[in-house]
């Protein structure tokens, strides 16, 4: 790639050449725009990181630059900045996911053993029990003790995914008539 005749003259490598004009004028505000574009304020905890960043993705837009866009200054920063622009979306996505990533790994799914029983609880839990079917007794099992979802059990009882629901159905509808009375 051909960098600006003045560029390879006065400094040594392309990326002085970068650097350089990023900190010459105004041009740092091309990547404040970018952040204010994106509603990223001061007070936000990776603020600081999202610029240094977008003074990356600067250096790297003004490197990729087709030679034509280096000879008008205007161009030049508009295709630095949607460079920038870019370059940050993708940075807060990737701290939105490894976010969600963390919650998830310190949410843990409740089971059923972490449940202190109650008397109600258990006295509910028995009435259920001695009015389903043996094979909603197998769901009701398979679903809360054993946390098997409904391909699971399909595959262990050697049943269709349909005959499944149905028992979920039958527990389900036995469950609120109970709910009801008790």
């Amino acid at each position: 790639m051909k960098y600006p005749r003045e560029a390879t003259d006065v400094f040594e490598t392309p990326q002085q050449a970068a650097f350089e004009f990023l900190l010459t004028g105004d041009h740092q505000n091309v990547i404040y725009g970018a952040i204010k574009r994106l509603h990223i304020y001061r007070s936000y905890e990776a603020y600081d990181d999202l610029v240094q960043e977008g003074r990356l993705a600067f250096v790297r837009s003004y490197l990729k630059a087709p030679e034509a866009v280096h000879n008008d200054e205007h161009k030049l920063l508009v295709y630095i900045y949607q460079g920038v622009y870019w370059h940050l979306l993708n940075c807060l996505d990737q701290l939105r996911r490894k976010e969600e990533h963390q919650t998830e790994a310190t949410t843990l799914p409740l089971q059923a053993t972490d449940l202190e029983p109650t008397l109600e609880t258990n006295q509910l839990y028995q009435q259920l029990l001695s009015v389903l079917s043996p094979n909603e007794r197998r769901y009701l099992t398979a679903a809360y003790v054993r946390g098997l979802n409904v391909s699971e059990m399909a595959r262990e009882f050697e049943v269709s995914r349909k005959a499944i629901y149905w028992w979920k159905a039958g527990v389900a509808q036995k469950a609120k008539i109970i709910w009801r009375k008790g």
